[in-house]
């Protein structure tokens, strides 16, 4: 909290390691309050925790009962996606688990663009499905030749057209992200620039 404050930032979303969000869920939202965070974000599952499709409705639960807890606190709580919740297992998507039985007021998203993409998801279609679900994004493109993360503007997303829809699709947050630069700074601000 103090090292963003030096730097005149604001927290908006606080990613949160799934453990503590299974075992300690009181611990996160007061981690996320004392960090001065909007967000509580739920970042990511493992392997084990993801088939079968049982699993998904479990964690769909927890969201909600967390997305509870930390409302009564005056923190949200959003889902950031990977691609794996895109594969379908026994034919259905887990995130179309995700998006049907979450409660809406509880739990929304952070949607990560490249993620999207790399599972060969539109987020337009993303948008329309599910109005005002979306108040986080990150912000990263994914180049066509080899799917590799390359900084926003120079790959094959359509960036400006998610711009473009931002307000219908209730994205007032978006983060610029690069998964693997060795220089942080450089690509946060080309992608800044673009």
């Amino acid at each position: 909290r103090r090292l963003r404050a030096d730097r005149g930032l604001e927290a908006v979303g606080w990613h949160v390691d799934w453990t503590r969000l299974r075992d300690d869920p009181e611990g996160a939202i007061e981690g996320t309050l004392a960090l001065g965070a909007e967000y509580l974000v739920f970042p990511w599952l493992p392997d084990t925790e993801r088939a079968p499709l049982e699993q998904w409705r479990g964690w769909v639960v927890r969201l909600n009962a967390l997305g509870a807890a930390s409302k009564e606190r005056g923190v949200a709580v959003a889902y950031h996606n990977h691609d794996f919740e895109f594969t379908p297992i026994d034919g259905v998507q887990p995130y179309d688990i995700l998006l049907e039985e979450r409660d809406p007021s509880l739990a929304r998203f952070e949607l990560d663009l490249y993620r999207l993409a790399k599972a060969g998801g539109e987020p337009s279609a993303l948008f329309k499905r599910a109005p005002q679900a979306f108040p986080l994004v990150h912000l990263k493109d994914l180049r066509g030749s080899d799917q590799a993360i390359v900084d926003v503007g120079q790959g094959a997303l359509d960036v400006a057209e998610v711009f473009a829809q931002a307000a219908a699709a209730g994205l007032p947050h978006f983060s610029v992200e690069h998964d693997s630069s060795t220089d942080p700074l450089r690509p946060a601000g080309d992608s800044i620039r673009y």
